[in-house]
């Protein structure tokens, strides 16, 4: 399974920008999440700065030992066939392929 786990606020006890360096960590999610990594599952990192989740990948292996498959910005649009139910969950703009192939990528979103 590929798990997304986010930084700031689920990693760290505060939601605050690059929480990661300032605040207390959560040692019990990490460690579930390490736990979900021993078991074969694959880990990415994602928050809203892509830069800030691949720093943090390498010290989530250096100090926890957990290797992240990939460290991602949460992103601004999903492109999706399961738009509606996506986009409850992750309360993002998710449009279906149909109307992907019809937007205007020049102009606004």
């Amino acid at each position: 399974m590929r798990i997304f786990v986010d930084i700031d606020g689920t990693l760290t006890d505060k939601q605050r920008r690059r929480s990661w360096w300032k605040d207390n960590r959560r040692a019990d999610v990490i460690a579930k999440v390490r736990e979900a990594y021993d078991a074969g599952h694959e880990i990415i990192l994602w928050t809203g700065n892509t830069g800030y989740a691949a720093k943090v990948a390498v010290e989530l292996e250096a100090e926890y030992g957990i290797k992240v498959g990939g460290a991602v910005g949460k992103p601004n649009l999903c492109i999706d066939n399961e738009q509606g139910r996506l986009q409850r969950r992750l309360r993002r703009s998710v449009i279906t392929p149909e109307e992907f192939l019809t937007r205007d990528m020049e102009g606004n979103p």
